[in-house]
């Protein structure tokens, strides 16, 4: 039996993040949170997958040769991920997923929903919009 991982988008996002940064500090201002909550979120998804993605040391961080393989699938997943909440957003609905219920849709198709016509209504984490 094989074991489920708890890994989510976020975790990728922020993983990105930190490698193009090269700073744990530095992706979390650019993301907006805290560097203790990112490190936490980078140790708890290492923990997840049971290998070492990056090397920190006092001059920043580098993946490791697991991190860049992971890295660049994580890319993969989150441009694939991207594309597919774009297409619901145009879509309005996949496979029962509705991507106004969806808090961490890309910020990317947030206007495209939000001038969707009258009766629209989308809502995210730390945002809301509707055309009625």
């Amino acid at each position: 039996m094989t074991q489920e991982l708890a890994v989510d988008i976020v975790q990728l996002r922020y993983l990105l993040a930190v490698v193009d940064a090269g700073s744990l500090s530095r992706a979390a201002a650019q993301l907006r949170v805290s560097q203790p909550a990112l490190s936490q979120r980078m140790t708890q998804l290492e923990r997840e997958l049971g290998v070492q993605l990056l090397e920190r040391s006092p001059r920043g961080v580098r993946p490791t040769r697991a991190g860049l393989d992971f890295y660049r699938d994580a890319h993969r997943l989150v441009r694939q991920f991207d594309h597919l909440a774009a297409s619901a957003a145009d879509r309005q609905e996949v496979r029962g997923w509705s991507p106004s219920a969806s808090p961490r849709a890309p910020p990317s198709t947030w206007p495209r929903r939000c001038s969707r016509g009258p009766g629209s209504t989308a809502r995210g984490s730390g945002w809301s919009c509707s055309s009625r």
